[in-house]
């Protein structure tokens, strides 16, 4: 019976192993929109982006396109998302306390809709930040040597659209994501650490980037009485 049961406990532990494995990916993609900017509009942000399968204005280009085709007539959007950001650390070790600077971040969007021929097709267009945002902390503080004092990224994505009516209550739509992308890190360097008289230095990394993606969407109403 010994090996039968050695051979049993090998299978439970590769079976618990595969099921961990599984667990660990599954939280890893439930990250994955950890840093995404809150939902665009005013509607979906009151909504706690509840309103994706059924947007009922222009911001339906960055969430369901296909509903565009649904609006009555041209429409544009226009607005910008405040976020209140402030970080607070106090040291177990010295008991300094810092506090990060500039808490208030400006999100700026714009959505727009032209049909094309009422009720059959139409054209969109949104412009947004979904993910970025910065950090900044004093330059006289306890992390002046260890972290950045300035850290900004921000991701703008440029979407346009088409929407048409495929059937008596279908509706299809695709668009082109074109992103853009930049980053900017500064952070002090003490150089008096190998020159006791050299000032302060500033380590400042920057860079930009572009990518493409598509999108598309289908809106299915059911008739009822």
């Amino acid at each position: 019976m010994k090996p039968y049961m050695n051979r049993v406990a090998a299978r439970l532990c590769r079976r618990g192993a595969f099921l961990g494995l599984v667990t660990c990916l599954g939280i890893q993609s439930a990250r994955a929109e950890g840093f995404r900017n809150p939902p665009e509009g005013g509607a979906s942000l009151g909504l706690v982006g509840g309103n994706i399968a059924l947007n009922e204005d222009a911001s339906a280009v960055s969430r369901n396109l296909a509903n565009l085709v649904l609006l009555p007539g041209p429409q544009i959007e226009a607005g910008v998302s405040l976020i209140h950001s402030r970080v607070k650390f106090t040291s177990a070790a010295s008991g300094q306390t810092d506090e990060s600077k500039d808490p208030w971040k400006y999100l700026p969007y714009v959505f727009a809709s032209m049909p094309l021929k009422t009720g059959q097709s139409a054209l969109g267009l949104g412009v947004s930040v979904p993910f970025g945002q910065s950090m900044a902390w004093s330059r006289e503080g306890q992390f002046r040597y260890t972290v950045p004092y300035f850290a900004g990224l921000r991701v703008i994505n440029i979407n346009p659209e088409i929407a048409a009516k495929i059937g008596e209550s279908v509706y299809l739509a695709a668009g082109v994501d074109v992103y853009t992308s930049d980053m900017d890190m500064r952070q002090y360097v003490p150089w008096a650490l190998l020159v006791p008289t050299a000032p302060d230095g500033v380590s400042r990394l920057e860079g930009a980037g572009a990518g493409i993606g598509g999108n598309a969407a289908l809106t299915w109403l059911i008739p009822h009485d």
